[in-house]
C-alpha cells in the first residue's frame, strides 16, 4: 500500500501462515504468490463496499480485476512479497491469516496425474496377466483376484462412503438418499451401475487372462471401450456419430477383428485364446454400459466408485465365501505368501480402482475429456510392450498391425471430436462420450 511516498507490504508471505494487514478502497482482486522456495498459493483479496479494510481468503478460482495494481518485488530468499497501491489508502484495519501455500501448481498436479493413471492402467494388464496365467505358474485364481479386489477397494470406498453419508445429514443435505448407510446412491442406481461396472467387469476381465495373452488385452480391452460406448450412447443418450468419428471407430474395429479374429480361428485348432479375447470384449462392453448410465444419470465419479464397490462387497464376498465353504471353487490364497496377498489387495484394489480413480478425474479437470483420451490411448502400445518386456510374449505382425489400427482410431476419433466440440466441464461434455471415458481397470 501507498501513503505520502511510503510503500508497505499488505502481507508478507515470507510469515509461516501468511497474515494480511492494513486497508485500501476498491474491489476484488486474485492474488498469487509464492510463499516460500518456489511454491505457489492462491489468495483472493478484497475491499468491502466502504473501502474500509482489505482482507484474505483462500479461492480456488479467480475473482475479478480489481482496479488497484499488484507489484511483485522478488527478495533474495525465494520469496514474493506482494503490494497493491491505491489512491486512497486507509488504514488500521487487521485481516485473518491468508491460505496456507499449496506444493504443487495445478499443472504439476494435473501432469503427475497423466503420468500414474497411464502407469496404473498399463501395469494393470501386464500384472493381472502374470497374477492369473496358469503357464507362469500363477497361484491365484480369477475368483481370489476378484475378492483381493474388492476387499482391497473396499477398506478405503466403504468408510469414505459411510463419511459421506453421516456428513450430509449433519449438515441437513441429502444424506438420508444413500443404501444401506455406506453407498451414496440410491439402491436402484447402486445395484444398476454395480452389476456392470463392479460385479461383471472384474470378473470378465480377470477370467480372460486365464486364457488370452495381455497382449490381446491391451487390444481388445482399451480399444474396444470407446466402439462399445460409443455405439451405446447412440441409443441410450441420442448421441451422433458423425463420419469422423465413425472413421475413428472403423480403425478401432479393423484392429480388434485382426487380433481377436486371428485368435478365432485358431479355435479349430483347439485353441483357447479367443475365450479370453471373448471376455475381454465382453468385459469392456459392462464397463461402457456402466459409463453410459453413469452418465445418463449425471453420477459423480467418487460416490458412483463408492457405489460399484459397496454392491460388490455386499454380494460377491458372501457368494464366494459360500462357493469355497461348499467345494464349487478352489480358492489358493493358502498356497501363496501373504506379501503376495497384499500387494494384490493394494494394487488391484486401492490402485487400479482408487487411486486411478481419482488420478483419471483430475487429469479430466486439468486437461479436458479429449486430451485426456489422447494420454491414456498410450495404454495399448505401453502394455503390449509390457508384455513383450516382463511376461516373454511374442509381437506378431497381426497383433502389431492391430494394434496400431486401435492407437489411429482412439486418437484420431478424439482428435475428430475435439475439433467440431464446444468448450464445457469434464462431467457434463457428451461429445466426446466414446472416446474420452474413463478407462478403469
Amino acid at each position: 500500500m501507498e501513503a505520502g511516498g511510503e510503500t508497505a507490504p499488505l502481507f508478507d508471505p515470507a510469515a509461516a501462515a501468511g497474515t494480511v494487514t492494513g486497508t485500501a478502497a476498491g474491489s476484488a482482486v486474485t492474488i498469487t504468490l509464492t510463499a516460500s522456495r518456489g511454491t505457489p498459493a492462491r489468495a483472493s483479496a478484497w475491499v468491502n463496499s466502504g473501502g474500509s479494510a482489505l482482507c484474505a481468503r483462500a479461492a480456488p478460482a479467480a475473482m475479478a480485476q480489481a482496479s488497484a495494481i499488484g507489484i511483485v518485488q522478488r527478495n533474495g530468499a525465494y520469496r514474493r512479497n506482494m503490494v497493491f497501491q491505491s489512491t486512497a489508502p486507509q488504514r488500521g484495519a487487521a485481516c485473518p491469516p491468508i491460505i496456507v501455500a499449496m506444493r504443487f501448481s495445478p499443472k504439476t498436479v494435473g501432469m503427475a496425474s497423466a503420468v500414474i493413471t497411464v502407469v496404473i492402467w498399463t501395469s494393470f494388464i501386464v500384472i493381472a496377466r502374470a497374477s492369473a496365467d496358469p503357464s507362469r505358474g500363477a497361484t491365484l485364481t480369477p475368483f481370489d483376484i476378484a475378492l483381493l479386489r474388492i476387499l482391497g477397494a473396499g477398506s478405503i470406498l466403504l468408510p469414505w462412503g459411510a463419511w459421506l453419508l453421516r456428513s450430509g445429514r449433519a449438515k441437513g443435505g441429502t444424506g438420508g438418499q444413500g443404501w444401506l448407510g455406506i453407498s451414496p446412491l440410491p439402491w436402484r442406481t447402486t445395484v444398476l451401475t454395480g452389476f456392470f461396472g463392479g460385479l461383471l467387469y472384474a470378473m470378465l476381465a480377470y477370467a480372460g487372462f486365464v486364457y488370452a495373452p495381455a497382449a490381446h488385452a491391451s487390444v481388445l480391452m482399451p480399444g474396444s471401450l470407446p466402439l462399445w460406448t460409443a455405439l451405446l450412447a447412440a441409443v441410450i443418450l441420442h448421441d451422433r456419430i458423425t463420419p469422423a468419428r465413425a472413421l475413428g471407430l472403423a480403425f478401432i474395429l479393423a484392429g480388434g477383428l485382426l487380433v481377436g479374429g486371428a485368435s478365432l480361428l485358431r479355435a479349430f485348432d483347439g485353441g483357447d485364446v479367443w475365450r479370453g479375447d471373448l471376455l475381454f470384449m465382453t468385459a469392456a462392453l459392462c464397463w461402457s454400459i456402466y459409463s453410459v448410465l453413469a452418465r445418463r444419470l449425471a453420477l459423480d465419479a467418487v460416490r458412483a466408485t463408492i457405489a460399484i464397490t459397496f454392491l460388490a462387497f455386499i454380494t460377491y464376498v458372501p457368494v464366494y465365501g459360500l462357493l469355497i465353504a461348499t467345494g464349487v471353487v478352489v480358492t489358493r490364497l493358502g498356497d501363496v505368501p501373504a506379501g503376495t496377498v497384499v500387494f494384490q489387495a493394494l494394487f488391484q484394489g486401492v490402485g487400479s480402482v482408487v487411486i486411478s480413480g481419482i488420478t483419471f478425474t483430475q487429469m479430466i479437470r486439468h486437461f479436458g475429456p479429449v486430451r485426456s483420451t489422447m494420454i491414456t490411448a498410450l495404454v495399448p502400445g505401453l502394455s503390449a510392450l509390457g508384455a513383450v518386456l516382463f511376461l516373454g510374449e511374442p509381437l506378431s505382425g497381426t497383433l502389431l498391425a492391430g494394434l496400431a489400427l486401435v492407437t489411429l482410431g482412439i486418437l484420431f476419433g478424439v482428435r475428430a471430436a475435439g475439433a467440431r466440440a464446444p468448450v464445457k466441464g469434464a462431467d457434463n461434455d457428451h461429445s466426446t462420450l466414446g472416446m474420452a471415458q474413463k478407462h478403469s481397470k
